[in-house]
Protein backbone atom coordinates (compact mmCIF):
# COMPACT_ATOMS: atom_id res chain seq x y z
CA UNK A 1 0.00 0.00 0.00
CA UNK A 2 2.77 2.38 0.88
CA UNK A 3 4.70 1.87 -2.61
CA UNK A 4 0.61 2.37 -4.28
CA UNK A 5 0.89 5.96 -2.35
CA UNK A 6 4.54 6.62 -3.07
CA UNK A 7 3.43 5.89 -6.75
CA UNK A 8 0.55 8.24 -7.19
CA UNK A 9 2.64 10.97 -5.31
CA UNK A 10 4.95 10.40 -8.11
CA UNK A 11 2.11 10.65 -10.94
CA UNK A 12 0.70 13.83 -9.35
CA UNK A 13 4.25 14.91 -8.90
CA UNK A 14 4.17 14.79 -12.95
CA UNK A 15 0.79 16.47 -12.80
CA UNK A 16 1.98 19.53 -11.51
CA UNK A 17 5.33 19.31 -13.33
CA UNK A 18 3.67 20.00 -16.29
CA UNK A 19 2.32 23.05 -15.54
CA UNK A 20 5.64 24.61 -15.03
CA UNK A 21 5.88 24.38 -11.32
CA UNK A 22 8.62 22.48 -11.57
CA UNK A 23 11.54 22.89 -14.30
CA UNK A 24 11.78 19.79 -16.38
CA UNK A 25 15.52 19.43 -15.37
CA UNK A 26 14.51 18.57 -11.91
CA UNK A 27 12.32 16.33 -12.63
CA UNK A 28 14.46 13.11 -12.30
CA UNK A 29 16.05 14.08 -9.20
CA UNK A 30 12.63 14.61 -7.69
CA UNK A 31 11.50 11.20 -9.27
CA UNK A 32 15.00 9.65 -7.57
CA UNK A 33 13.89 11.39 -4.03
CA UNK A 34 10.80 10.44 -4.10
CA UNK A 35 11.61 6.47 -5.12
CA UNK A 36 14.31 6.83 -1.99
CA UNK A 37 11.08 7.88 0.23
CA UNK A 38 9.11 4.84 -0.68
CA UNK A 39 11.29 2.49 -0.64
CA UNK A 40 10.86 1.89 -4.33
CA UNK A 41 13.54 0.01 -5.91
CA UNK A 42 12.65 1.00 -10.01
CA UNK A 43 10.44 2.32 -12.19
CA UNK A 44 9.83 4.09 -15.74
CA UNK A 45 7.89 7.18 -16.09
CA UNK A 46 7.13 9.34 -19.09
CA UNK A 47 5.21 12.57 -19.96
CA UNK A 48 3.29 12.48 -23.15
CA UNK A 49 1.71 15.12 -24.52
CA UNK A 50 -0.21 15.66 -27.34
CA UNK A 51 -0.21 12.30 -27.83
CA UNK A 52 3.80 12.35 -28.17
CA UNK A 53 6.69 11.63 -25.29
CA UNK A 54 7.24 14.69 -23.95
CA UNK A 55 10.12 13.36 -21.21
CA UNK A 56 10.94 9.90 -20.12
CA UNK A 57 12.96 8.28 -17.43
CA UNK A 58 14.03 5.30 -16.01
CA UNK A 59 15.74 4.86 -12.72
CA UNK A 60 16.85 2.03 -10.43
CA UNK A 61 16.65 -1.55 -10.18
CA UNK A 62 14.21 -4.18 -12.04
CA UNK A 63 13.63 -6.31 -8.56
CA UNK A 64 15.82 -5.69 -5.52
CA UNK A 65 16.62 -9.23 -4.18
CA UNK A 66 18.63 -10.03 -1.12
CA UNK A 67 21.52 -8.34 0.07
CA UNK A 68 21.31 -5.40 -2.58
CA UNK A 69 21.09 -8.19 -5.97
CA UNK A 70 19.25 -6.75 -8.09
CA UNK A 71 18.09 -8.59 -11.71
CA UNK A 72 19.54 -5.17 -12.88
CA UNK A 73 18.58 -2.03 -14.37
CA UNK A 74 15.52 -0.55 -15.45
CA UNK A 75 15.56 0.21 -18.92
CA UNK A 76 13.45 1.64 -21.62
CA UNK A 77 11.92 -1.52 -22.32
CA UNK A 78 11.79 -3.22 -19.34
CA UNK A 79 7.83 -4.47 -18.52
CA UNK A 80 6.53 -4.43 -14.67
CA UNK A 81 4.13 -6.54 -13.53
CA UNK A 82 0.85 -4.49 -12.97
CA UNK A 83 -0.86 -7.06 -10.84
CA UNK A 84 -4.12 -5.39 -9.18
CA UNK A 85 -3.45 -1.77 -10.58
CA UNK A 86 -4.82 -3.37 -13.80
CA UNK A 87 -7.71 -4.35 -12.55
CA UNK A 88 -9.64 -1.12 -12.58
CA UNK A 89 -8.39 -0.66 -16.60
CA UNK A 90 -10.11 -4.29 -16.92
CA UNK A 91 -13.50 -2.99 -14.83
CA UNK A 92 -13.92 -0.23 -17.21
CA UNK A 93 -13.68 -2.79 -20.24
CA UNK A 94 -16.32 -4.79 -18.85
CA UNK A 95 -18.35 -1.91 -17.98
CA UNK A 96 -17.75 -0.67 -21.60
CA UNK A 97 -18.87 -4.04 -23.16
CA UNK A 98 -21.74 -4.21 -20.90
CA UNK A 99 -23.11 -0.48 -22.37
CA UNK A 100 -22.90 -2.25 -25.46
CA UNK A 101 -24.63 -5.46 -24.75
CA UNK A 102 -22.02 -7.48 -25.37
CA UNK A 103 -22.15 -8.97 -21.30
CA UNK A 104 -24.69 -8.42 -19.19
CA UNK A 105 -23.65 -7.34 -15.44
CA UNK A 106 -26.11 -10.84 -13.90
CA UNK A 107 -25.83 -13.23 -16.51
CA UNK A 108 -24.12 -16.52 -15.13
CA UNK A 109 -20.64 -16.27 -16.58
CA UNK A 110 -20.77 -19.98 -18.30
CA UNK A 111 -23.56 -19.17 -20.39
CA UNK A 112 -21.31 -17.42 -22.58
CA UNK A 113 -19.69 -20.68 -23.48
CA UNK A 114 -16.50 -20.11 -21.96
CA UNK A 115 -15.27 -23.31 -20.06
CA UNK A 116 -13.05 -22.54 -16.79
CA UNK A 117 -12.69 -26.21 -16.02
CA UNK A 118 -10.97 -25.17 -12.80
CA UNK A 119 -14.50 -24.38 -11.13
CA UNK A 120 -17.02 -26.00 -13.64
CA UNK A 121 -17.45 -29.46 -11.61
CA UNK A 122 -19.28 -27.16 -8.73
CA UNK A 123 -22.61 -26.21 -9.33
CA UNK A 124 -21.66 -23.20 -8.09
CA UNK A 125 -19.63 -21.78 -10.42
CA UNK A 126 -23.13 -21.28 -12.31
CA UNK A 127 -23.91 -18.17 -9.64
CA UNK A 128 -20.76 -16.66 -11.12
CA UNK A 129 -21.64 -13.40 -12.65
CA UNK A 130 -19.16 -10.45 -13.66
CA UNK A 131 -20.70 -8.67 -11.17
CA UNK A 132 -20.01 -10.77 -8.86
CA UNK A 133 -16.23 -10.98 -10.05
CA UNK A 134 -16.30 -7.10 -9.96
CA UNK A 135 -17.19 -6.72 -6.28
CA UNK A 136 -15.07 -9.74 -5.32
CA UNK A 137 -18.18 -11.79 -4.43
CA UNK A 138 -17.33 -14.95 -5.97
CA UNK A 139 -16.74 -17.40 -3.37
CA UNK A 140 -13.22 -17.79 -5.09
CA UNK A 141 -10.10 -17.36 -3.42
CA UNK A 142 -7.71 -14.56 -4.78
CA UNK A 143 -5.41 -17.57 -6.19
CA UNK A 144 -5.85 -21.07 -5.60
CA UNK A 145 -4.72 -24.70 -7.36
CA UNK A 146 -6.46 -27.12 -9.60
CA UNK A 147 -8.96 -27.24 -9.03
CA UNK A 148 -10.19 -23.86 -7.32
CA UNK A 149 -12.07 -24.41 -3.98
CA UNK A 150 -15.25 -22.49 -3.48
CA UNK A 151 -14.64 -20.25 0.03
CA UNK A 152 -17.89 -19.73 0.43
CA UNK A 153 -21.12 -19.87 -2.28
CA UNK A 154 -20.82 -16.95 -4.49
CA UNK A 155 -22.76 -13.22 -3.62
CA UNK A 156 -22.14 -14.66 0.26
CA UNK A 157 -20.15 -12.29 1.39
CA UNK A 158 -16.23 -10.52 0.10
CA UNK A 159 -13.15 -12.08 -0.91
CA UNK A 160 -10.56 -10.05 -2.96
CA UNK A 161 -9.90 -12.74 -5.87
CA UNK A 162 -7.46 -12.80 -8.37
CA UNK A 163 -8.88 -16.07 -9.86
CA UNK A 164 -12.05 -14.64 -10.35
CA UNK A 165 -10.90 -11.84 -12.51
CA UNK A 166 -9.04 -14.83 -14.73
CA UNK A 167 -12.28 -16.20 -15.60
CA UNK A 168 -13.81 -13.23 -16.50
CA UNK A 169 -10.64 -12.23 -19.08
CA UNK A 170 -11.37 -15.63 -20.28
CA UNK A 171 -14.99 -14.65 -21.19
CA UNK A 172 -13.92 -11.36 -22.07
CA UNK A 173 -11.75 -13.42 -24.92
CA UNK A 174 -14.27 -15.48 -25.60
CA UNK A 175 -17.00 -13.27 -26.39
CA UNK A 176 -15.27 -10.76 -28.22
CA UNK A 177 -12.64 -12.62 -30.09
CA UNK A 178 -9.73 -10.74 -29.12
CA UNK A 179 -6.68 -11.14 -26.69
CA UNK A 180 -7.21 -8.41 -23.37
CA UNK A 181 -3.99 -7.37 -24.96
CA UNK A 182 -5.91 -6.06 -28.31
Amino acid sequence: MRNLAVSLILLTSFAVAQTAVMPEKQWGETVTGLMRKGDIPGLSIAVIRDGKIHWEGEFGQKNAVNDGVTDGPVLRDTLFSAASLSKPVFAYIVLRLVDRGVIDLDKPLYTYGFAYDRIDKDSRSKLITARRVLDHTTGLPNWGGTPLEFLFTPGEKFNYSGEGYVYLQGVVEHVTGKSLEE
